[in-house]
């Protein structure tokens, strides 16, 4: 797929890294405009001041991807834009989503909210788009025989995952690491399989009410706490995922400024500054390194998360949606 960047030459490289801004700026505009929207606040005079505090919490993520150029942003924007399109346009959504999942099958969770949201024609497009994008197309670009060697070995690395590098690693400010980092005898499925099931039965109420009765604000609200748990789930979470988060930045801060909301404040503050502030440039690796060891930077992510699962409805009749 990226195959092209590299036939254009140095153009290539201009291109790729447009591609990789126009996502940034897509993820930042999204998180702030549906912030806004959600609490009837579009016109806010506040917006811009949103939209820099915004920017400024997802600067050690979005560098992490500029300079590693990481498609996990892309995936990210993709995602979204399958979001807006799944009632318009269910094929393209289908479509959007079952790319991503092929590039990195880390957003087939994000993947599971149009099921909640009972979204079928997209989940159905999404399944087909993914079989023949995953299985079909190395076949006709590379033959019977070679599409099948690519598709077995791609079998064989997801099957040995996690054998190439630590899931313990202090980068992995996610749950996995954290508690394999103070449970050495933890195995991965042990603290996964326990955490959807719990997720699986705090959305299961809301699974089972008629689409008409989900306001749009609520399914907003839900796809924004969808994208925030994939780092959390995903074993291997680099730190441009924390991109994730970027719709949650962009409401708690809104709710921070906007409503004068005190706890949420509070909170988001731990974040920009246990999450945000752990840097090897301003700490220095030693002290970085300790303070990840210990999850200091994944316990300011559970405090914003916390703040964002506390107002989850409180504010939930004030949208425009």
């Amino acid at each position: 797929m990226f195959s092209i960047f590299s036939y254009l030459g140095y153009t290539g490289k201009i291109l790729f890294y447009i591609i990789i801004c126009l996502s940034y700026i897509k993820i930042l505009n999204f998180s702030v405009t549906s912030s806004l929207k959600l609490l009837g606040e579009f016109n806010s005079k506040y917006r811009y001041l949103i939209y820099s505090i915004t920017l400024l919490a997802t600067t050690y993520a979005v560098n992490d991807s500029f300079m590693n150029a990481n498609i996990g942003i892309c995936l990210m924007a993709l995602s979204i834009y399958a979001y807006e399109l799944r009632n318009k346009n269910p094929l393209f959504a289908g479509a959007l989503i079952a790319a991503a999942i092929v590039f990195k099958i880390y957003p087939s969770f994000i993947f599971c909210f149009f099921i909640w949201n009972k979204n079928w024609r997209t989940v159905l497009y999404g399944v087909l788009f993914t079989i023949f994008l995953y299985a079909g197309v190395p076949i006709l670009v590379n033959g019977y025989s070679n599409g099948l060697i690519l598709l077995k070995n791609q079998y064989t690395v997801l099957n040995h995952f996690g054998t190439h590098w630590p899931l313990n690693s202090t980068m992995f400010q996610n749950l996995t690491a954290t508690l394999m980092r103070f449970f050495p005898s933890i195995q991965t499925k042990q603290i996964l399989l326990p955490s959807f099931l719990i997720i699986f039965a705090a959305l299961l109420p809301s699974f089972l009410k008629k689409r008409t009765n989900i306001k749009e604000a609520f399914s907003l609200k839900i796809f924004f706490l969808i994208l925030a748990l994939t780092p959390i789930l995903t074993p291997v979470s680099w730190y441009n995922m924390a991109l994730f988060y970027t719709p949650v930045i962009a409401y708690t801060t809104s709710l921070s400024i906007i409503k004068k909301d005190k706890l949420t404040a509070t909170l988001l503050s731990f974040y920009i500054l246990l999450f945000c502030l752990t840097t090897p440039d301003i700490l220095g690796n030693r002290i970085n390194d300790l303070l990840e060891y210990y999850a200091i930077p994944f316990l300011g992510v559970s405090l914003m998360l916390i703040a964002y699962l506390v107002r989850l409805k409180r504010y939930d009749d004030c949208g425009s949606l």
